[in-house]
């Protein structure tokens, strides 16, 4: 695998980030991760998260796949419930990533009992993401996605199978997340 040099940098630099977690976890003024979890959970969501990370060869897109995020085989043979649904993780996520990467061309968190999507905000601020795939969750209101609002980046979205879709229709479901993503062109797999 040949990686030009924004490729290497950004791998690099989150390797990095992730090795040394509980140093930039310190410096954050907000939150004081390393204080709130034991420092095993957070060397384990490191190992997580730099497994699930990945840059196409082909296509040259950055990717991160935390779906299904508390089954990882990782927590499992330490008997952690680490899920994304918890704000003391999201919160440790967060840090990590917006500490190591400025790009992700797909964020796939579906499939993690999320309720409430504004522990995610600090990382639609501070990362651009293109394409976010939030299906599967339990938001049981699409205005809880108003913590996202304006996000310049976002042009893809995909949440089927959360509570507030029985609630709404195509037009106000479109309209909603065009409110919030001003650059969408795809929602739930479909071109708009």
């Amino acid at each position: 695998m040949e990686l030009n040099e924004r490729e290497y940098q950004i791998i690099y630099k989150f390797r990095n980030e992730v090795k040394s977690c509980h140093i930039t976890l310190s410096k954050c003024n907000d939150v004081n991760v390393t204080a709130e979890i034991p420092e095993t959970w957070i060397n384990s969501i490191r190992l997580v998260l730099e497994k699930r990370f990945r840059v196409n060869e082909e296509t040259k897109e950055t990717i991160l796949d935390l779906s299904d995020f508390s089954s990882d085989p990782i927590f499992s043979e330490k008997r952690l419930r680490l899920g994304l649904h918890q704000t003391k993780v999201v919160t440790t996520v967060t840090d990590i990533l917006t500490s190591a990467l400025t790009d992700i061309t797909k964020l796939n968190i579906s499939n993690n009992k999320i309720i409430d999507i504004s522990s995610w905000k600090p990382i639609f601020e501070k990362i651009n993401i293109r394409s976010v795939d939030i299906r599967n969750n339990k938001i049981k209101k699409v205005n809880h996605f108003d913590c996202l609002k304006n996000n310049a980046s976002v042009n893809d979205v995909n949440v089927v199978r959360n509570e507030f879709m029985k609630s709404l229709t195509r037009i106000d479901l479109e309209y909603k997340m065009k409110e919030i993503f001003p650059k969408l062109e795809s929602l739930n797999g479909s071109k708009l």
